[in-house]
């Protein structure tokens, strides 16, 4: 690991030592199409990059939010949910590193330095109660559309099978929050207290403004998607259409965020944006 004052490199390799540890998944093999234009590969590279640390990113939330649920002493089944979650995001930053490889990457991927530090940030059960909504109402709603609207929009492929197997596992971490929410709401759990349909409606609409202000594709990538041959071969290596995918992206702010929150019970009117 090297650092420098605001950015970590992190190598992300695999040893011989993981079958002696839990249960591990073997991703899909990956294979690149010859036929690709070398920048349709770099972009295609950097996507799968950009992938791995966003699930990197998901492992330590995870594991900061476990950390939450044991302190309230949460149920064991929703401690056990959050660990579950944290093994499942390690293997998908695993599963897109080996793809992002698989196009000519190093697997040394550089994070800002805060998206690396899980510090606490106020009174413990707001902070869970903001993670909960943030996280797991929120940002997974989002990730599972992405993924569901990614695997309709592409052809077949070895990359596209990645996708998929993430997917598997984003349905359980997408139900997961609007069902404990709602729990939380209808039983006035003693390790979370509930503040209300109001505040929770608020936190979901910060969460929201600050997704909405993320640019989540790069611009030379919408640039390509206007040449047909590189949009093919973007396609081909798992990258959709990068306007389809901003459409996307926002439809899932606008719909299924609300609908998520409905699910829990909470329905207020402008949750979605």
């Amino acid at each position: 690991m090297s650092s420098t004052e605001r950015t970590v490199s992190l190598s992300f390799e695999r040893s011989t030592t993981a079958r002696f540890g839990t249960r591990v998944v073997a991703p899909p093999r990956v294979h690149p199409d010859p036929s690709a234009a070398e920048h349709a590969v770099r972009a295609a590279r950097r996507a799968w990059e950009d992938r791995a640390r966003q699930e990197y990113v998901g492992v330590l939330l995870m594991r900061h939010v476990h950390g939450l649920l044991v302190d309230v002493n949460a149920p064991m089944d929703v401690q056990e949910a959050a660990l579950a979650f944290a093994l499942e995001e390690q293997r998908h930053t695993a599963m897109c590193v080996d793809a992002a490889r698989s196009l000519g990457s190093d697997g040394v991927l550089a994070f800002a330095l805060p998206e690396l530090q899980r510090r606490r940030r106020g009174a413990l059960h707001e902070e869970l109660l903001d993670q909960i909504v943030g996280l797991f109402v929120v940002s997974e709603t989002v990730a599972l559309d992405l993924l569901v609207f990614s695997l309709r929009s592409l052809p077949r492929s070895t990359y596209r099978d990645v996708l998929r197997a993430i997917a598997r596992d984003e349905v359980g971490h997408a139900r997961f929050g609007p069902a404990l929410l709602g729990e939380i709401r209808a039983s006035g759990a003693p390790w979370l207290p509930y503040p209300g349909d109001a505040a929770v409606a608020e936190l979901a609409r910060d969460h929201v403004a600050r997704m909405r202000a993320r640019d989540v594709v790069h611009e030379d990538e919408r640039a390509m998607f206007a040449d047909p041959a590189l949009g093919a071969a973007l396609r081909a290596l798992g990258v959709p259409v990068a306007n389809d995918f901003v459409r996307a992206y926002h439809r899932s702010l606008d719909v299924s965020v609300p609908a998520a929150l409905a699910r829990a019970g909470v329905v207020v009117e402008g949750a979605g944006g």
